[in-house]
């Protein structure tokens, strides 16, 4: 029986209004370059997917490029980067060659990879991580953005596989500034409180430029209105009443219920899966077979597929085929075919037989077994999908096997959650199966050791550690030292990376001790390279230069360029650091750089561009540091690692610019780096050096929430370059409060534990900070309180071998002639002067001139701490001014600064120095490559900027400059 000659879709667009102007309006702040995030929610079949087609129409109309992507539900699993390969496929088809290589840039290895038939195979690919590939989206999509406003579209994220919800996250994070608009569906009745879009969900609320629509069901005004559209005329009273109170107002099920009164069925279905079915009960029953099988599938259906799987004459299953979509219930895709709504997928399923599913789940299986093909052209993984089949058909040995081959593949295809998952199903279907039932076999150790592998490539640290632990325990006795050895180095991997570095040490010993020396392998080198790191990380520099040369040697002798660029890196810094050969150390760490740039060894390179300007740093040498840390910048950019490794960085050059009195350019690059939103440790980096910028410029609000900030994150007690100066920076707040006492015992704690390594470096500002505090202390009326035997015995014993640990030796001594007029601040001020680092040169001139009651060096320090910003020097350059009588402005070369003419605007630094670029005639890129920031991050403080002066224009915001007399 036919079910009528109308449509089940209503031609209108029906209701939703109100929620279609919320969409436009998301759309036109993206042809602005005000970038939105739109969550579209609501239960099944309430008419999401009418509402983004309506959208997509709008942006097309205003010239809006769109890309979408759906995401794919696998059984309880989703396809990893399902909607990111649909989008790209649509991408590749609409551009052209020349084209399409501009726009993919840096992301091509990341399409090699998602996309295999779109370039190389991804195994001849260099290695890359799921942080870089998030990275390399955000560029390609501002890429695309920046010559057609793009809206891009991801439908059913309560479907999302764990990588595709990181993806996610990150876009909503950062994407600022450019004339993107995304829209994202979900159904609100599948996310319970336990699934993993729910803690999304939730920090979503929090974000503003994030508009959230909870789409309601149809009012009885609207289903006539929507029933009145399909059959092109008011419905009756008797059919609306009928059918809106059957439906309840979901648009879907209107439409169901409405082909149900109209077909002339007798009786109307108990049930809303009755409802759902009630149109496959009148199909034939060839029909309602195809529609079963399809059902077992999925949602969609490859045409090669079904057909295969049906076992009948190709024409048979096309007419039965046919038939389902004459009776809407399926349409044709690209592939193949698609339930119209899942609704109707479920109910089918549903339907379906605890035998019946087994049976037709096993015959997917054999018909991928036996031509793997007939998912070519789809975005479906075969391995993930055979490995679904197999496992719903009870076919354990063919399951296991299959999620083995899906977890490597998803590894491959940097979806290490989703491998993850694979894996620990062949865990679990481990003990079911015997070894002779295995066409490959492997043994039990080898899973544990890949799971543990996923689990520390999805960040899942503790995780890996415990699976790497039992893939360790499950090795037979007489197991290969080798192998040993390389699942203990993933062990020491994951342990390392929890902090916890004197276990490590000691995993990579007993790794090592399981090798012979001859004949060298390449995992003894990789070994020795590890140990040789984290000795250097753990501020061994002895024990970090001899097993780097050990590794390097090694390395050179198995051919493994990458273990001895990674050997080099460390061994150049324990040299440089700590033997004093400086010039041979930081040569060594050169080599390394480029010896992993020359492989594409991109994590490796960015260790060494960090490693190399934390230790020209170190020397005291802040610009060649600056440069160093430039240039790791902008290879982090390029490899998709800015918002992680780029961060130390980031970190790394702000340091050097503070010491060298550019604060501004350091304030505006950490503003920079936080405007990324850079988590855990990678943030703490840049919190750092603000809470030490704000402290020392007098804004202790601001220092005290990022030091509060820093703290979140570092929680490894022995990690000195971070917990030395939180220390010291705690102290100085404390002290500035008018808290001597705590900013004594801050110091002190610290101490107790930071001495048991005694790192210089990090000791020194400490130590500097407990003698200031009780000279402070005692200078402000509580004379004769002794300074702590602890710091005068570490000023005194401490090495001093590199000019900036020399600087502040010579400082503490001069802190300790306070008490008794003896000091002698002439050898700080030499080698700050040297140093070129303006702060504390400023502040030796300070004592100096108080302890001389000198006018030249106290008017030096004043003008300084002008320059600067630095408002706690300038007061007491001012008090001891005014006690002595002494004009700090009566000099030939010292006047007070000229009014500013950007003051007023309420402009930040960074803002201030990309007006005048703009003004300049600067475009966004020429903007972001003069202030070493991205393109993206050029484009956010130029609109930035226009909003903040109310601005329509660039032109208006250069003509502003040149009225204020700024311009050139």
């Amino acid at each position: 029986m036919q079910t009528g000659s109308f449509g089940l879709v209503s031609p209108v667009f029906v209701g939703r209004h109100a929620e279609l102007r919320v969409a436009r309006s998301i759309l036109d702040g993206a042809l602005t370059r005000d970038s939105g995030l739109l969550l579209v929610a609501g239960e099944a079949g309430v008419g999401k997917t009418r509402l983004v087609e309506e959208t997509v129409a709008y942006a097309r109309r205003n010239g809006m490029q769109v890309l979408s992507g759906h995401c794919v539900q696998l059984g309880t699993e989703g396809l990893p980067f399902a909607p990111v390969a649909e989008a790209l496929r649509e991408l590749i088809r609409g551009t052209g060659r020349e084209q399409l290589d501009a726009l993919l840039g840096p992301a091509r290895e990341l399409v090699a990879r998602l996309i295999p038939s779109a370039g190389e195979a991804a195994q001849a690919q260099p290695a890359l991580t799921t942080s870089q590939l998030l990275e390399l989206v955000l560029g390609l999509i501002e890429r695309l953005s920046a010559s057609q406003p793009l809206l891009l579209i991801v439908e059913d994220l309560h479907w999302a596989d764990r990588s595709t919800l990181e993806l996610a996250t990150f876009l909503a994070q950062n994407l600022r500034g450019v004339p993107v608009a995304m829209v994202i569906t979900y159904r609100s009745d599948e996310v319970d409180r336990r699934h993993p879009l729910r803690v999304l969900l939730t920090a979503w609320e929090r974000i503003r430029s994030i508009t959230r629509l909870e789409l309601a069901r149809f009012g009885r005004d609207d289903v006539q209105a929507q029933l009145a559209a399909i059959l092109g005329a008011d419905p009756d009273p008797q059919t609306l009443d009928l059918v809106y109170e059957r439906s309840e107002g979901n648009a879907f099920l209107v439409e169901e219920m409405l082909s149900v009164v109209r077909s002339g069925a007798r009786g109307l279905p108990p049930s809303l899966k009755d409802l759902l079915l009630a149109r496959v009960d009148q199909l034939s029953e060839a029909a309602a077979e195809v529609l079963r099988l399809a059902a077992v599938a999925g949602r969609s259906v490859p045409e090669r597929l079904l057909v295969a799987v049906a076992r009948s004459d190709e024409v048979a299953v096309l007419n039965a085929v046919r038939e389902a979509v004459d009776a809407h219930l399926l349409v044709v895709d690209e592939a193949g075919y698609t339930f119209r709504h899942a609704l109707a997928r479920d109910a089918v399923y549903d339907d379906l037989l605890p035998g019946e599913r087994v049976r037709l789940h096993s015959a997917y299986a054999e018909a991928l077994a036996g031509d793997p093909e007939l998912l070519s052209d789809t975005h479906m993984s075969v391995a993930a999908t055979l490995a679904h089949h197999s496992y719903a058909a009870l076919d354990l040995p063919r399951a296991l096997e299959a999620s083995l081959a899906a977890g490597r593949e998803a590894t491959a295809g940097l979806a290490p959650r989703e491998a993850l998952t694979h894996y620990e199903r062949a865990l679990l279907i481990w003990p079911r199966v015997s070894a002779e039932q295995l066409s490959n076999p492997v043994d039990q150790s080898e899973v544990l050791w890949l799971a543990g592998e996923a689990a520390y490539g999805a960040g899942s640290l503790d995780r890996a550690r415990s699976l790497l632990a039992q893939a360790i325990a499950e090795l037979p006795p007489d197991e290969s030292p080798v192998r040993r050895a390389r699942f203990i180095a993933s062990w020491a991997r994951a342990a390392r990376h929890l902090g916890r570095l004197n276990e490590t040490i000691d995993i990579l010993h007993r790794a090592l001790e399981l090798l012979p020396d001859t004949p060298m392998t390449e995992v003894r080198a990789e070994l020795l390279a590890a140990l040789s790191n984290v000795l250097m990380r753990a501020m061994d520099f002895a024990g970090g230069e001899k097993y780097g040369n050990l590794a390097a040697a090694a390395a050179r002798e198995v051919g493994a360029p990458v273990i001895e660029a990674d050997a080099q890196i460390s061994l150049g810094y324990s040299r440089a650091y700590g033997s004093g050969d400086t010039e041979p150390g930081i040569a060594s760490t050169r080599a390394g750089i480029h010896l992993a740039v020359a492989h594409d060894a991109a994590f490796t390179a960015m260790r060494g561009y960090i490693n190399l300007s934390d230790l020209m740093e170190a020397l005291g040498r802040s610009r060649e540091a600056a440069t160093a840390a430039t240039a790791g910048i902008e290879l982090a950019e390029h490899s998709g690692m800015l918002r992680t490794l780029g961060t130390y960085l980031f970190g790394n050059l702000a340091e050097s610019l503070m010491h060298l009195g550019e604060w501004d350019r350091a304030r505006a690059l950490i503003g920079d780096a936080l405007l990324g939103q850079p988590e855990g440790i990678f943030e703490a980096t840049a919190q750092i050096i603000r809470a030490e910028l704000a402290l020392l410029s007098g804004d202790l609000n601001t220092s005290r929430t990022a030091l509060a900030r820093t703290k979140l994150h570092v929680t490894d007690p022995d990690d000195d370059q971070f917990a030395n100066p939180l220390a010291a920076i705690d102290a100085g707040l404390h002290r500035e409060s008018g808290d001597f006492e705590s900013a004594r015992n801050i110091v002190l704690a610290r101490l107790e534990r930071a001495t048991e390594r005694l790192t210089p470096r990090y000791l020194w500002p400490l130590v500097w900070t407990g003698i200031r505090t009780d000279v402070g202390h005692d200078r402000m009326g509580e004379a004769g309180r002794e300074i702590h035997p602890r710091f005068i015995e570490l000023s005194e014993m401490l090495p001093a071998s590199t000019p900036p640990d020399s600087a502040y030796r010579a400082m503490c001594a001069a802190e300790l002639g306070r008490l008794t007029g003896t000091a002698d601040w002439a050898p700080a001020i030499a080698q700050w002067r040297e140093l070129d680092w303006p702060w504390l040169l400023g502040y030796c001139l300070l004592r100096q001139a108080e302890q001389e009651e000198a006018a030249l060096p106290l008017r030096e320090s004043w003008a300084i701490a002008h320059r600067l910003g630095a408002q706690p020097l300038i007061d007491e350059a001012q008090r001891i001014g005014r006690r002595l009588r002494i004009d700090l402005c009566d000099s030939d070369t010292v006047r007070r600064p000229a009014r500013d003419p950007l003051a007023e605007l309420n402009l930040t630094a960074r803002e201030r120095e990309v007006l005048l670029l703009l003004a300049a005639g600067r475009s966004n890129p020429e903007i972001a490559q003069e202030l070493f920031i991205s393109p993206k991050t050029a484009s956010v403080h130029v609109s930035n900027i226009l909003a903040k002066l109310g601005l329509s224009s660039r032109v208006q915001a250069a003509t502003l400059v040149h009225r204020l007399g700024l311009g050139t």
